[in-house]
């Protein structure tokens, strides 16, 4: 904070110097000077005395006095006292109890005539001025008195008048540092005011020892004040500055203020975001160049999440302004974790013939750290617990092959902070040790097969399940069955494997332990002759893409087709929109102008298959509405050509929080979509629409929507409101999205 040096040096003439120590280290800001003068030159006093009975009463006569001054000393000041009173009626003293006035004049033009009229202070019955004058003499003419009383008898004027003159200074100025220019730059207030401070410019002072001289063409100084106003410069607080979450002991951290003195450094913290402070600790230090580190312990102040601290130094004397920290931080104390949850294993079968991890949750505040843990286990029922301990801040044991005995195991963990404080004991987690039963062997697929789904067979000493899964040869799964309950130990592959591939079959058993054997393992080669390529012509409608096929004659080897597959591009991958073909497919699926690829696949009555190039098709230009239920869209197809105010709203599932602290909300996102399109449509008298619509929603049909705006989506009809007009029915329908998956 500003520090003011303020100095005052009297009675001092031409010529006369003085010092300033300005302390060492500090920023000065400003300085500035001003002073009172003049010497006494002479007084003269005057008794006034009168009566009289008129109104206004006044008494003139002091005779025009002159003085002649020095020469040269023609500034000035004339100065008027005056005290006395007023006697009336009988004899009572008034002492200016009413309002009376004292007029001194200049007695002509001659010598500058002016006036000045003042008001008697009550309090003290005295009045006291001050006229300049610019001139080699001075001059009074008739001091007049008025009380002001009003018309009574009589009174008595007695006034005693004191008049006094003083040389005022000429040119007054002040230099500073003017003979050393080694510790600053010349610098000279002329003119020097005492009504008005004048400045001194800052750069010419120094640190250390400042000299000034006096000069004045006239006169002396009675009095000259130099204000000087400096700072020590705050230093800088490095940390906490906020984020910070604290507990017990912190490092405070201070960059200092450069300057080159021991100085204290004081901190004070706020526990309400700065509303008030109080002091907690201080330190002095010597170095000005390092950073300042302090140990705090924030074990006895108050938990909060609006803490500042703020740090100041000082010389004893001076003071800087404070550093507060950048941003709030918190104070938390230290209490024991929490009880560990979520332990694993639990519940669960677990391999004693190998390593076991065992895992918890260590539950404290984010920088309390576990230190180290203590796991104790024993086979359930048994009375002795073994434990180990496991140092650092890892939430995991690895207990090595065969440490646990077949049968129930029981275990629990209690972990420890930073500072060695322990949770309590977890509640008690149940695992089972076992051993699995030994791998399958498998009898098929041999190392080629001649069909795309081979037949899988295995057998095993023991089963109560299994699961197979089939991997191509850069060991992507192909199929995978995921556990299946079940004792048969044959299978026929569930997908068409690819002519010339290699691929690797994988099974693996459970038997009534709850472990999983280890995967017996078989590599083989598919190799077999399929069917001949169909032959595929495409055409389109003004509703749907129409697929031809024509199955060749088989030649040679070549096994008959039994049926044909219809597969399409969705998503970015193919999927399988029909099964049984044997001659022509159409899909009704298109949104309007919509580009579509689609292969055939034959399939051979050998349990092979071959399939088309792929065709690609633009579907229509919609017009109106099409409507069709997906389950018969050959008979159930309709344009609903007359519609109009079509609008579509979209919403995702959301929901808006609140937080303390926060001034905006936030919003949390759900899986769940809207999408809804509201249509009205006119139904014409001589149209079946009217009666199609009813049968939608009669039906509770599963529809597929489509518009020449390229919309398309499955639907239903829950509510169907139909309003009669001349030429038949106006239908207000929303269309809602649903789910609907088109592979077969």
């Amino acid at each position: 904070m500003a520090t003011t040096l303020k100095r005052t040096y009297s009675n001092q003439s031409n010529g006369n110097t003085f010092s300033i120590d300005i302390p060492q280290g500090v920023n000065i800001l400003s300085a500035r000077a001003r002073y009172r003068g003049g010497n006494a030159l002479g007084s003269e006093r005057h008794d006034l005395e009168g009566k009289g009975s008129s109104y206004p009463r006044s008494i003139s006569g002091i005779p025009n006095d002159f003085l002649t001054l020095p020469t040269g000393e023609t500034f000035h000041s004339l100065r008027v006292h005056a005290n006395g009173g007023t006697e009336y009626n009988s004899g009572d003293y008034g002492n200016f109890l009413n309002a009376g006035s004292v007029t001194v004049d200049y007695p002509n033009s001659t010598y500058f005539s002016t006036s000045f009229t003042g008001t008697v202070d009550r309090s003290s019955s005295t009045l006291s001025t001050t006229l300049k004058r610019g001139s080699t003499q001075i001059g009074y003419d008739s001091i007049t008195h008025e009380d002001g009383i009003g018309a009574v008898n009589y009174y008595v004027i007695d006034l005693e008048f004191t008049l006094f003159w003083i040389l005022e200074l000429r040119s007054p100025s002040l230099k500073v540092n003017g003979t050393t220019t080694a510790q600053g730059t010349t610098s000279e207030i002329n003119y020097l005011a005492w009504d008005t401070y004048r400045n001194i410019d800052a750069q010419s002072l120094v640190t250390g020892t400042n000299n000034f001289t006096f000069n004045s063409t006239q006169g002396k100084a009675d009095t000259i004040e130099v204000e000087i106003v400096y700072e020590l410069p705050k230093p800088t607080l490095i940390s906490p500055n906020g984020g910070e979450s604290l507990n017990e002991l912190h490092t405070l951290s201070v960059q200092p203020n450069q300057v080159i003195r021991p100085l204290k450094y004081e901190f004070q913290l706020s526990t309400n975001n700065g509303s008030s402070w109080y002091s907690i600790t201080e330190t002095a230090y010597t170095s000005q160049t390092s950073v300042l580190t302090h140990g705090y312990n924030f074990a006895n102040e108050p938990a909060t999440s609006l803490a500042k601290i703020r740090v100041r130094s000082t010389d004893g004397t001076i003071y800087s302004d404070w550093d507060e920290s950048n941003g709030i931080f918190t104070i938390q104390h230290n209490i024991a974790p929490s009880t560990p949850t979520s332990l694993a294993p639990n519940g669960s079968i677990v391999d004693r013939l190998i390593t076991q991890r065992l895992s918890w949750k260590h539950n404290d505040s984010p920088n309390d750290i576990q230190s180290k843990a203590q796991i104790q286990w024993r086979s359930q029922g048994a009375s002795l617990w073994f434990q180990v301990e496991s140092n650092g801040p890892n939430q995991e044991y690895f207990f090595p092959p065969n440490t646990f005995p077949n049968g129930q195991i029981e275990w629990s963990v209690r972990t420890y902070d930073a500072a060695g404080l322990a949770s309590p004991w977890s509640n008690v987690a149940v695992f089972s040790a076992a051993e699995p039963t030994s791998a399958p062997t498998i009898i098929q697929p041999t190392t080629t097969v001649s069909v795309a789904r081979p037949i899988i067979e295995w057998t095993s000493a023991s089963q109560a399940s299994y699961q197979l899964v089939v991997e191509d040869s850069l060991n992507a799964v192909v199929w995978d069955t995921g556990e299946l309950t079940s004792t048969v130990k044959a299978r026929t592959l569930g997908v068409d494997l690819l002519n010339g591939g290699t691929y690797k079959v994988k099974v693996r058993v459970k038997d009534g332990s709850g472990l999983f054997s280890s995967f017996a393992e078989r590599a083989f080669n598919v190799s077999y002759t399929p069917p001949a390529l169909p032959v595929v012509d495409a055409y389109k409608n003004e509703s749907a893409i129409q697929l031809a096929l024509t199955n060749p004659v088989p030649t040679g080897t070549q096994p008959a087709v039994i049926e044909n597959e219809i597969y399409k591009y969705i998503d970015s991958q193919w999927v399988r929109i029909a099964t049984g073909i044997l001659s022509t497919f159409t899909d009704y699926t298109l949104a309007s102008e919509e580009q579509a690829q689609y292969r055939v696949r034959a399939l051979g009555d050998n349990g092979t298959f071959i399939e088309s190039d792929v065709i690609l098709m633009t579907g229509a230009k919609l017009t109106g509405i099409w409507l069709h239920d997906v389950h018969d869209p050959e008979t159930t197809i309709h344009q609903f050509k007359y519609n109009e105010n079509r609008s579509e709203n979209y919403q995702t599932e959301h929901t808006f929080q609140k937080f303390a602290g926060r001034a905006k909300r936030t919003i949390e996102f759900g899986i769940y979509e809207e999408y809804d399109v509201s249509v009205m449509i006119q139904l014409l008298n001589s149209e079946t629409a009217r009666e199609r619509l009813v049968e939608y929603a009669r039906n509770r049909a599963t529809l597929l929507y489509r518009d020449t705006r390229g919309r398309k989506f499955y639907t239903t009809i829950p509510t169907l409101s139909m309003e009669d007009v001349f030429y038949g029915n106006v239908a207000s329908i929303t269309f809602s999205d649903i789910d609907y998956n088109e592979e077969v």
